[in-house]
């Protein structure tokens, strides 16, 4: 278990890495056992992400126990099936030493990525913007968080620029053939 100290250095490394500071690599505890302690990550954006699932869920259009199964399983493979197909990725592209900097960074953003989403969402649940208004910050906060996985790769990897935007197509890649995977399941 991470102390609360090493929590906050890490979301504060995080956000630095969110302003596109190179140097924010340092916030974070780089070892094996921080690597593991990065995941309590998932724990702390758990209740955030329940909300932002919540939100999203139309009754009309989906069963209510199978959706939250889903939406469950989806996330906990989420948090599992990138890091370990990153393990060979990493060593494949001469990477490997920069494996558990990356993941550890990766583990933590999602604490700004979370941060970021819910308001966006609350914003598009309330109705008080316009679907297109809604639909547009909606790609601008995908993009700017794409972008933000790729500063990600690109400084903790020390990946050149289309080695980086290829970790997070294969990061959106998994994401999609887990989430459609899932669903079919359910």
């Amino acid at each position: 278990m991470p102390t609360g100290q090493e929590i906050v250095n890490s979301a504060f490394g995080a956000y630095r890495l969110a302003l596109l500071d190179a140097t924010a690599l340092r916030w974070f505890t780089i070892s094996i056992p921080a690597f593991w302690r990065s995941f309590i990550a998932a724990l702390l954006v758990a209740p955030p992400f329940a909300l932002i699932v919540a939100l999203r869920f139309d009754p009309e259009f989906m069963a209510g126990g199978s959706y939250w199964l889903s939406e469950i399983t989806s996330y906990v493979l989420g948090w599992i099936v990138f890091p370990a197909v990153m393990v060979p990725v990493c060593w494949a592209l001469s990477l490997g030493s920069y494996y558990f900097t990356y993941i550890i960074a990766y583990n933590w953003s999602a604490v700004v990525q979370v941060s970021v989403i819910l308001p966006v969402v609350i914003l598009d649940s309330s109705g008080l913007l316009p679907a297109t208004l809604n639909t547009f910050l909606g790609l601008l906060v995908t993009g700017a968080l794409l972008f933000y996985q790729w500063f990600i790769a690109r400084t903790a990897l020390r990946a050149a620029p289309m080695l980086a935007l290829a970790v997070v197509v294969v990061d959106l890649m998994l994401g999609l053939v887990v989430t459609l995977g899932v669903e079919r399941l359910f």
